[in-house]
């Protein structure tokens, strides 16, 4: 039976683990988030096991694909909105630039320094979040975008970098300062409206844990081809960017945080008075 066939599988990775004298502390890491990925998985239906799911048209495997997995993100304004307004597109990003992501314990999601290519939800678990000091008062902040149209279709995203100058000098930043992203939070979303801006700091998993990432050019190329969607993001982008300068906590550039949530909803339901903001 799968429990028999379970116990196998665990036997026969710490036969392995033990013959290719792996050391101690990645070995529990492993044998940990073994046991937590079969427990996740073990009373669902593995996609890989309906043959049948293959002969879906693309559209299809791409609404399955948005409902059962990342239907999530309307939590967010930006993907609430663009559910309600152009459903389809959200459904093809399910294929193109949506993906599921998962992260044992003390796993790296990105290091500082590092080009910020990605925007992530938290679906399970935590991330912790470590501002670099370095970074905070060297890298530049984006700038609002070019005019709609105006802008070159070789742009894979909305803008570009000026150097940091917001509204008020921000404080010291304490490099010992720590964030924690839960379920159902976010960081990055400054990746899908500014070309060049880098992570200013680095963050990792605090414990096995699932997330949805959003891929930041394919995001854009997608968006470029609905005149509708681009028009109405591109100036949410310019708003967010102006928003984001005026941040005096460093932290708060890429984490997301109660006060640049409540001004994406506010933004939308300017836009759009009769949608419904997001749960």
């Amino acid at each position: 039976n799968m429990q028999d066939d379970k116990s196998k599988q665990f036997w026969l990775l710490r036969r392995f683990l033990v013959q290719r004298h792996v050391p101690t502390p990645l070995s529990f890491k492993i044998l940990r988030y073994a046991e937590y990925a079969t427990n996740n998985t073990q009373d669902m239906v593995p996609r890989s096991r309906i043959g049948v799911l293959a002969e879906l048209t693309p559209q299809l495997q791409d609404e399955l694909a948005f409902v059962t997995t990342f239907h999530v993100l309307r939590s967010h304004a930006v993907f609430h909105h663009l559910s309600e307004m152009a459903e389809v597109l959200m459904h093809r990003l399910s294929r193109k630039v949506f993906a599921e992501l998962s992260l044992a314990g003390g796993d790296p999601l990105f290091a500082a320094a590092e080009p910020a290519s990605h925007m992530y939800f938290v679906i399970k678990g935590a991330i912790s979040y470590f501002i670099d000091e370095a970074l905070c008062t060297e890298t530049p902040l984006p700038s609002p975008l070019v005019t709609p149209g105006t802008e070159s279709k070789k742009h894979s995203v909305f803008s570009v970098s000026l150097p940091l100058t917001p509204a008020s000098s921000p404080p010291e930043p304490d490099p010992d300062a720590t964030s924690i992203v839960q379920q159902d939070g976010y960081v990055c979303e400054v990746s899908l409206w500014a070309s060049e801006f880098i992570h200013l700091g680095a963050a990792h998993a605090t414990s096995e844990c699932q997330l949805i990432s959003v891929e930041a050019t394919g995001f854009v190329q997608s968006i470029m081809k609905h005149q509708v969607a681009w028009s109405q993001l591109s100036s949410y982008a310019s708003a967010f960017i102006h928003k984001l300068a005026a941040v005096n906590d460093p932290a708060q550039l890429e984490c997301g945080n109660p006060e640049m949530t409540a001004f994406s909803v506010s933004f939308f339901e300017s836009q759009s008075p009769k949608s419904v903001a997001p749960p």
